[in-house]
Formats: structure tokens, C-alpha cells, sequence
């Protein structure tokens, strides 16, 4: 008798855990499935935005800037590694990291992207690191500036 009991409380404990879990379990994936069908952002229930590169309608990125002097008419380049791969392309997050650097490795660092952008580093007569805003304009969903600031400028030391 002691036995049966004991087995009866387990089935129907179990029976009551199942029902839980059933009842949790279609209750989130019915939740999900909801916020994704409405197309609502309610984080942490989806996050669409969270691995894209354009999280907000507004975006604060660090340019290099060489400063090219041919026939004493500087001109200003940035630096663009797009069209050389994806790996060098997203360099730019170093940007930001060239004013803690000593000067012989902020020398090696920015020869080695002056190198990269096909520039002559005896024509370079300096390097602005910039940090420029930019919003998202709603009809075209194409950027706008709205900011630029130069952070930083090194003269080249050249011999």
C-alpha cells in the first residue's frame, strides 16, 4: 500500500511538471513567434539589431585622414581598405587605439595603412585621426554627415 501511494504521487507529479513544462514552452515559442510576426523590437525576446552594423538611425565611426602634399597643394585622402578583403576592411576599429600607441608603433601602424591605401609616405605631410557623425536620413535610408571632428593630428617624421 505504502508503495502505491508513493507511485501515485510520482505520476501525478510528473503529469503536473509535464503540463508546466508544455505550458512554458508553447507559451515562449508562442511568444517569439508573435513579436517576430509584428515585427516588434522587444529585446531580449529578438534582437534583429544587435549583430547588424546599423543599430540606430545615428552612427559615430574614427576616419584616418592623410594629409598628401604634391607640388605644395595639400590635398586631403582618407583612407579606404573596402576593396581589400573583409579582414583588412574592418581595420578601422583600430583607428581609435593609434594616440595610446608610442610613437615608433603609431609610425609602423599608420606607414603600414598608408602602405595599404597605395600612397607615397614621402608625399604624406600628416595623418588626422576624425570622428565623424552621421545620421540616417528616413526617406532615402541613405547616411548624411553631421559631425566631423579631428581627434588627433601627427606630423610626419620623415628623413
Amino acid at each position: 500500500m505504502l508503495l502505491q501511494k508513493k507511485f501515485v504521487t510520482l505520476t501525478s507529479v510528473n503529469k503536473t511538471t509535464s503540463v508546466v513544462g508544455r505550458t512554458v514552452t508553447y507559451g515562449v515559442v508562442g511568444l517569439i513567434v508573435t513579436v517576430c510576426l509584428t515585427i516588434v523590437e522587444l529585446w531580449p525576446l529578438t534582437s534583429l539589431h544587435l549583430f547588424s552594423a546599423v543599430r540606430t538611425s545615428q552612427t559615430l565611426s574614427t576616419e584616418l585622414i592623410a594629409i598628401v602634399a604634391v607640388d605644395e597643394d595639400p590635398t586631403r585622402v582618407r583612407l579606404d581598405f573596402s576593396d581589400h578583403g573583409e579582414v583588412i576592411a574592418h581595420t578601422s576599429h583600430l583607428f581609435h587605439k593609434i594616440p595610446a600607441r608610442t610613437a615608433p608603433e603609431q609610425a609602423e601602424m599608420i606607414d603600414a595603412w598608408l602602405e595599404l591605401a597605395n600612397l607615397d609616405k614621402d608625399q604624406v605631410v600628416s595623418v588626422q585621426l576624425e570622428r565623424v557623425r552621421r545620421e540616417m536620413s528616413e526617406p532615402t535610408a541613405s547616411w548624411r554627415e553631421v559631425d566631423r571632428v579631428i581627434t588627433r593630428e601627427m606630423e610626419m617624421e620623415r628623413p
